[in-house]
């Protein structure tokens, strides 16, 4: 029974020391709402009990009269202190507590006639309480100078008005004994309880914090465990982005290609891949997604097989910009992502480069005497609508020249005073290097732009050298210049071009081409001789084509009708 019943008042007692206190407060502010809750709560029960002595077992008198209605005042008072502290006045609550107790003690001294009296000294308690509100211990110990001052000053120094005070009081010799015994017994008992309260609360945010620290070293072991965990994830994810980063590249014969990756963190959102399509075309892309971290490479695993999948011979490059964008697009709206990309198909036979740019920077092109040309982005970011209309650009390729693919980090690089590294030093460096072949000036470029950087990168760097090599034009590129030049109507150059092509290997359909133009070539400066024999010759190579047998009758009728007129004029 008395366990229960003590149990029930711990309970009690522990919920009103708890009032105002938040779940997330700390040890020091939780121990400050608990101490201030138990001073109010100890001077409630000792000005009520004071209060209640003093109008039923003291005589009658105005001042016991007086006294029970200062006891009662205060009892109000440090109770509703409470009430405060439990809607966050905390701060005020403190001010009030000291300053009710102060006031309080001054007024039963005064009284009970204990100016005189060694119970005065419980000004003593003033810089205590003020310790344990949190308030200033000065301060509070000169009001209880004031006080003790007033109070001797008065008795000794106007004994009279003194004696008058004395009598209105009106407390016998019994009753002021009375208040002595209760003032030696009280004021030691309210130092004894302050101190405990001190202590106890101290005690109790030791261990609190003792609990905290063990928590704190279990939660850290429990952090550097997942913290390993999470690096050997980073590591793999490392790995298996070092997968899709190509270490090999498409032997042709034609176009030489060297790599360069280097992600600020364990892993980036820079990519970039080569891969043929076809038996005659290679694709080539380099992109940047926005941000970094694991979302970024995974988007960038994405892209790399969207591009293959997508990849047709038969296809445009802004097609199949059009079908990665289409098929991505949900996964980049719903990460919030975009991504700026270059995408180039070459074609191998007839060197020259079909290409899109999505919001990229621009790829520069470097000629064998050190030129510079730029392929600038004609559309905007990947990944901004699901319909977008992606625009494409061809461009020659000639023997010799590079060209030079790469992301924001290299020219937007800075060192630690923030000065750019810049697209202009990039075009100067390359410029420099014109000799180099593309292993040597990739790896002079990152030296670079990592030595320009120093320790710490502001963002990944991803580079693609790409040389053309091939001195050997292919036969279907020769056929496609001499088009050209017929269509300019430089037809002496298209007639040369195609006299000195090698027809040696050559496939049926394209020495049915070469045939076919050089016999058009031949009709447009009026050789119908060679021009008949040229087109007779094509149709060996394809037979029964309609359009070159009404081209060999038009030649024929030409031929007739020349010679008719050379014999007329004889």
């Amino acid at each position: 029974m008395f366990k229960k019943l003590w149990g029930f008042i711990s309970v009690t007692l522990n919920k009103i020391l708890d009032l105002g206190v938040k779940p997330g407060f700390d040890i020091q502010t939780r121990r400050l709402y608990r101490q201030v809750n138990g001073l109010n709560l100890f001077y409630t029960f000792v000005a009520l009990s004071v209060g209640i002595i003093s109008f039923t077992v003291l005589e009658h008198a105005r001042g016991t009269f007086y006294l029970g209605i200062v006891q009662i005042a205060a009892t109000i008072l440090y109770f509703s202190n409470l009430i405060l502290t439990r809607y966050d006045k905390i701060n005020l609550v403190r001010k009030m507590t000291i300053t009710i107790f102060e006031w309080h003690l001054f007024l039963v001294a005064i009284l009970t006639n204990a100016w005189a009296s060694p119970v005065l000294l419980v000004i003593v308690l003033y810089p205590l309480l003020a310790a344990l509100v949190e308030e200033s211990i000065m301060l509070h110990f000169g009001v209880g100078l004031l006080q003790m001052g007033l109070c001797i000053g008065f008795n000794y120094l106007f004994p009279v008005p003194m004696a008058d005070l004395l009598h209105f009081n009106n407390i016998n010799a019994a009753a002021n004994e009375i208040l002595k015994i209760m003032g030696f017994f009280y004021f030691p008992f309210m130092a004894a309880v302050i101190i405990q309260i001190i202590f106890r609360e101290n005690l109790r945010a030791r261990d609190r914090q003792k609990e905290l620290m063990k928590k704190q070293g279990e939660l850290l072991e429990t952090i550097s465990a997942a913290n390993n965990e999470m690096m050997m994830q980073m590591a793999m994810a490392r790995k298996i982005q070092e997968t899709i980063i190509p270490r090999s590249f498409p032997e042709t014969g034609v176009v030489r290609f060297n790599g360069k990756y280097l992600p600020m963190d364990d892993i980036g959102g820079d990519f970039y891949d080569v891969y043929r399509i076809g038996d005659r075309k290679l694709g080539i892309v380099i992109g940047d997604v926005s941000g970094h971290g694991v979302p970024a490479a995974l988007i960038t695993m994405m892209l790399k097989v969207a591009f293959k999948n997508h990849s047709h011979e038969n296809l445009g490059s802004h097609e199949i910009m059009n079908s990665v964008n289409s098929s991505l697009f949900s996964i980049l709206e719903q990460s919030e992502k975009f991504v700026t990309l270059f995408f180039g198909v070459i074609d191998i036979h007839v060197l020259e480069m079909d290409y899109t740019s999505a919001g990229h920077n621009d790829v520069i092109i470097l000629g064998s005497n050190g030129s510079i040309r730029t392929l600038q982005s004609q559309n905007s970011v990947m990944g901004l609508s699901q319909e977008m209309d992606f625009q494409s650009t061809r461009v020659r390729l000639n023997h010799r020249e590079k060209i030079i693919l790469y992301t924001d980090g290299i020219p937007e690089a800075r060192d630690h005073e923030h000065h750019l590294f810049s697209f202009e030093k990039l075009v100067r460096l390359i410029q420099d290097n014109h000799m180099s072949d593309p292993d040597e000036l990739s790896g002079k470029i990152i030296s670079e732009v990592t030595s320009f950087s120093g320790i710490h990168l502001s963002d990944d760097l991803a580079l693609v050298v790409a040389d053309i090599i091939s001195d050997r034009q292919h036969p279907e590129a020769v056929i496609h210049q001499a088009f050209e030049n017929y269509r300019n109507g430089n037809y002496v150059s298209s007639i040369k071009a195609l006299l000195d092509l090698d027809k040696a290997g050559m496939t049926a359909p394209d020495l049915c081409k070469a045939s076919y133009l050089l016999g058009c070539n031949y009709l447009k400066t009026r050789n119908y001789p060679d021009a008949a024999r040229c087109l007779e010759e094509s149709l060996t190579h394809g037979p029964g084509i309609k359009k070159i047998e009404d081209l060999l009758q038009i030649v024929k009728s030409k031929l007739n009708a020349d010679t008719s007129s050379q014999a007329a004029a004889s």
